[in-house]
């Protein structure tokens, strides 16, 4: 994770590559479980690794209660 580089960041199960939108200056990706844009927390933000495919890639788990719109890490494609 970006702001805890001593943890792994997720693994392939909870991350894909998505779509993102940008509104007012913040970053929201498409979560794939449920369709909804949410806002990526500027610190979850990889920023000292290359992203090999290009593509923005969103590392989260599926939609809880108890886990309301969690961003692990977000890779930030080179297309976009």
């Amino acid at each position: 994770m970006p702001d805890n580089p001593v943890l792994t960041c997720c693994n392939n199960a909870d991350c894909y590559p998505t779509e993102i939108r940008r509104v007012e200056g913040g970053i929201y990706a498409l979560r794939r479980e449920d369709g909804k844009y949410i806002l990526i927390p500027p610190q979850k933000v990889e920023r000292n690794r290359d992203n090999p495919d290009g593509r923005n890639h969103l590392c989260a788990p599926p939609p809880s209660a108890s886990l309301v719109d969690t961003v692990y890490c977000f890779a930030l494609g080179g297309a976009t």
